[in-house]
C-alpha cells in the first residue's frame, strides 16, 4: 500500500510524520506501507514568517528526516490526479515525467496569493506569498537607501489587513528604520476594503489590533479599493493618490490549482482556509470551502496558509 502526500509545507510535513509515527505504533513495515512525498525541493519554507528580514534564512532541510521516518522522497511537481485511477502524474525540473499509484492521497499543496488584474500590479506589486517574492521584497527595500528621499521612497503601502497584511504592515517601520536609518521618516499605510481592519479575527481582538497600529503610527484606508499601481504610486477608486515604490500586495487567498482537478465527492478538507477577499475593485466573491463529507474518501485536502 501506498500513501501519497504532495506538499512539503506545514501540511504535507505534519502528515508524513504523522503517518510514519501511526505506521510504527501499529508495526507496520515501510515496505508493507510506504509513504512518498511528492515535492519540488525537500524544504520546508516558515511561510507566515516570511514578511520578516533576511527571508532566505526561513528554510529548513527535510531530506534527513524524511530518510530518518522512512518517508520516500519524490523530486518533482504533481501536475495531475486522477482520483479514479488513484494516480498522480509528477514531472522533474528537466521535464521527466513519472506516475505514482496510492492507496490513500493527502494534496496539502496550500494555498496561493490571488493577484487580480489590475493595472499595474504585476510590474510593481510586492509580496509575501513565497520565499522568491520575499526575497525580491527584501532587496527592494534595502535597494531604497541608495535612492533619493523623494517620491514616496519612505512610504509602504500594504494592501490587505488580514493576518499577513497586518504583519507585513507592522514589521515595516522597523525594517525601514534599519535600512535607511534611525531618523528616517518612515509611513506606513494599510488599504482595507471592508470598513474595518483585520475583518476576520473578530471584535474581541480588533481594538488590541487597532492600538497596536496607533503606537507603530501604522496608518489605514478602510473601505478602500485599489485602482491602478505604476512605479511611483497607487491610485484608489476614489481617486485617493499614494506616492510610493513599495506596494505590498496580502488581499485574499486561492487553492493551489493543483485541488481543481480533485472532485469534490472525492474531497475531504483538512484545516482549510477557502475565504478570501481582494482588495482590488471591483472584488471578486469570496469563496468558502464545501462542507466535511459524510464518509471519509481516499483524498484530503489541505489549503493551509
Amino acid at each position: 500500500m501506498r500513501l501519497v502526500i504532495i506538499g512539503a509545507g506545514f501540511a504535507g510535513m505534519y502528515a508524513a510524520l504523522s503517518a510514519a509515527r501511526l505506521r510504527d505504533i501499529q508495526g507496520v513495515s515501510p515496505e508493507e506501507f510506504e509513504i512518498a512525498l511528492v515535492a519540488p525541493e525537500p524544504v520546508l519554507v516558515v511561510r507566515p514568517r516570511l514578511y520578516e528580514p533576511k527571508p532566505e534564512t526561513l528554510t529548513a532541510p527535510l531530506l534527513d528526516v524524511l530518510k530518518a521516518i522512512d518517508v520516500v522522497y519524490v523530486q518533482g511537481s504533481a501536475e495531475a490526479v486522477d482520483t479514479k485511477a488513484r494516480t498522480v502524474g509528477v514531472v522533474s525540473r528537466k521535464g521527466a515525467r513519472k506516475t505514482l499509484s496510492y492507496n490513500a492521497l493527502v494534496v496539502a499543496t496550500g494555498s496561493r496569493l490571488f493577484r487580480p488584474n489590475i493595472p499595474g500590479l504585476a510590474a510593481h506589486g510586492f509580496s509575501v506569498d513565497n520565499l522568491d517574492d520575499a526575497m525580491a521584497l527584501d532587496r527592494h527595500l534595502h535597494g531604497l537607501a541608495d535612492r533619493p528621499a523623494l517620491n514616496g521612497r519612505d512610504t509602504v503601502v500594504v494592501a490587505g489587513g488580514g493576518f499577513t497584511g497586518i504583519e507585513a504592515a507592522t514589521e515595516m517601520p522597523t525594517r525601514l528604520r534599519a535600512i535607511l536609518g534611525k531618523d528616517a521618516r518612515a509611513r506606513v499605510i494599510i488599504i482595507e476594503r471592508n470598513n474595518a481592519i483585520a475583518p476576520d479575527m473578530g471584535e474581541g481582538s480588533r481594538p488590541v489590533i487597532e492600538d497596536a497600529l496607533r503606537k507603530l503610527g501604522v496608518e489605514t484606508r478602510l473601505g478602500a479599493c485599489v485602482a491602478s499601481l505604476d512605479k511611483s504610486g497607487i491610485t484608489l477608486a476614489d481617486g485617493e493618490r499614494i506616492e510610493t515604490e513599495t506596494v505590498i500586495w496580502a488581499a485574499g487567498i486561492r487553492a493551489a490549482p493543483l485541488t481543481q482537478q480533485i472532485p469534490r465527492r472525492a474531497r475531504q478538507f483538512w484545516p482549510t482556509v477557502g475565504r478570501s477577499l481582494p482588495c482590488a475593485c471591483p472584488g471578486s466573491p469570496a469563496s468558502s470551502p464545501p462542507a466535511m463529507p459524510r464518509a471519509p474518501p481516499a483524498t484530503m485536502t489541505a489549503t493551509t496558509h
